[in-house]
């Protein structure tokens, strides 16, 4: 297991080829799971770059491995926003809309962290929050293992 941080959906495609030699060449890689989180939403990069960015980063981690699992970003408040005015929720559910028919052009699986918090957003996270209560990072952690646990059967 290794964590690399990546914060770079708004590259494009040599942007993100530069990356996968350089931050992941000395790895061998069973499986990458891949989420921007709230990184990329407006005003930090328009809808155009993040499908670009997007598109170019799947592409090239499955030149690492075959197996990358990509996660919807989790709900944003629309209140008591650190991101600014300009990223309420709906520029997630749009980004999440985007980013599905995205992977599954890439053929990678799509882990929705949304739908999996949404029902029960106050408890796991409240709805003024950016971050998760131990109980929503619980829950993420579990349904993210569980795949992932999933996708290493499958070789």
């Amino acid at each position: 297991f290794r964590r690399v941080l990546f914060r770079s959906i708004g590259r494009d495609d040599a942007g993100a080829a530069e990356f996968c030699a350089t931050k992941l060449k000395d790895g061998d890689y069973a499986l990458i799971h891949y989420n921007d989180g709230l990184h990329s939403l407006p005003p930090r990069i328009t809808d155009e770059q993040f499908g670009v960015g997007l598109s170019a980063m799947l592409k090239h981690l499955k030149t690492v491995t075959p197996r990358v699992i990509w996660s919807t970003t989790t709900p944003a408040p629309d209140r008591n926003n650190t991101l600014g005015p300009e990223s309420p929720n709906g520029a997630v559910v749009t980004r999440n809309n985007m980013s599905k028919k995205i992977a599954a052009e890439h053929g990678g699986p799509v882990i929705d962290l949304y739908g999996l918090v949404e029902p029960q957003r106050e408890t796991l996270q409240g709805f003024a929050n950016l971050h998760f209560t131990p109980e929503g990072s619980k829950l993420m952690g579990q349904a993210i293992a569980a795949r992932i646990e999933q996708a290493l059967e499958k070789k």
